[in-house]
């Protein structure tokens, strides 16, 4: 079940995605045919393409950067209790004087599957305040 509301999750994601890109290409292309000159549409269209696919890059990249299979962006903010409810009990928690921590689950519990690399995504790593609040996030590897 975990693994289809990641699917979802990511569909839902890519489908915002593509519409921001979307939209700034078309108003991009309204701006080009106001212009009225020869080679207009072909030039707004091609642009239109290019900024749709780097603005969908690049947004993918900055959301999955520890890992590809998982939007950090979905982390970030979140309570870790409720992370730890969805994924099982973190391995590893520590905790700081002021209540802060960091918590951390094996990656594969997350993505719902086995991670074979090299060992560097093998724990999902969240940096938590005194709230429990998740507000920052990175992989490393075992202990």
């Amino acid at each position: 079940m975990h693994i289809a509301m990641f699917y979802i999750e990511m569909l839902f994601f890519t489908v915002i995605l593509f519409a921001i890109a979307f939209l700034l290409s078309i108003g991009f292309l309204i701006f080009m045919l106001t212009r009225r000159k020869a080679g207009s549409l072909i030039t707004g269209i091609t642009t239109c393409f290019l900024i749709t696919a780097g603005v969908v890059s690049a947004l993918w990249l900055a959301s999955h950067s520890t890992y590809p299979d998982i939007n950090d962006w979905a982390y970030l903010g979140r309570n870790v209790k409720s992370i730890e409810t969805r994924y099982g009990d973190a391995v590893d928690i520590s905790f700081e004087d002021d209540g802060s921590g960091v918590a951390t689950i094996p990656t594969g519990d997350i993505v719902g599957h086995s991670v074979h690399d090299s060992g560097d995504y093998a724990y999902y790593c969240m940096a938590f305040d005194t709230q429990g609040k998740i507000t920052a996030v990175w992989c490393k590897r075992g202990f």
